[in-house]
């Protein structure tokens, strides 16, 4: 690619065994997407504006004062519940998750899935209901219609709302759950640098030929 005429760009950052695992890649690639898009006179109008941003982010981190409340339900497994295109790019959001906490990805499912199964293994088995969403009219309408379906469990019933659409909701999501696992990773103590099972997984790393 350099060959080719690409810029490579790096950042002192590497050591992955020094940092909270799953959050400086989303703010890297953040940059780097703003950057791209201001140099493409094309899609600049997609793009929502720095001070847009600014404001979306204060408010993820405004709503995430409240943090110690949603700790206590990492202990439960909480699942959490999409609406639109999200869900099928939540994979970092899950890994940020287990890679802090050690423990099992939090389950991802599209809203309309729940009845079809998992309503019916909550009301046997409870766990915690996230419910992920943006500020859109049809959003609104369509929890309006399925909160009382999520609320048939002991624990309360967590919403995180976005006021960007997609795929900017997905920024709004890692900012908010940063806050909220660095507070489950201070009140548990747990240590990300010394690991459970550090240097005992080389045998998933090691291979000497493909399988």
């Amino acid at each position: 690619l350099q060959a080719e005429g690409a810029t490579l760009i790096r950042h002192p950052l590497e050591d992955e065994y020094t940092l909270l695992p799953r959050f400086i890649g989303p703010a890297c690639a953040l940059a780097t997407a703003i950057a791209m898009a201001q140099a493409c006179a094309q899609v600049n109008g997609s793009l929502p504006s720095p001070a847009t941003l600014r404001e979306a982010f204060d408010d993820a981190l405004a709503t995430a004062s409240n943090a110690q409340e949603w700790v206590n339900d990492f202990a439960a497994l909480p699942e959490w519940n999409f609406c639109g295109a999200a869900v099928a790019h939540c994979g970092n959001l899950q890994a940020k998750v287990m890679e802090c906490l050690f423990v099992r990805l939090p389950q991802a499912r599209d809203w309309l899935e729940f009845s079809h199964g998992a309503f019916q293994a909550n009301c046997n088995q409870p766990s915690p209901q996230w419910l992920f969403t943006d500020s859109s009219a049809a959003q609104a309408e369509l929890l309006l219609q399925l909160k009382p379906l999520y609320q048939q469990n002991p624990y309360p019933l967590r919403i995180i709302r976005s006021p960007l659409g997609f795929p900017f909701n997905l920024l709004y999501y890692e900012l908010f759950l940063n806050q909220v696992v660095l507070a489950a990773v201070e009140q548990q103590s747990l240590d990300l640098i010394e690991w459970p099972g550090k240097g005992r997984d080389g045998a998933g790393y090691n291979l000497s030929a493909p399988y």
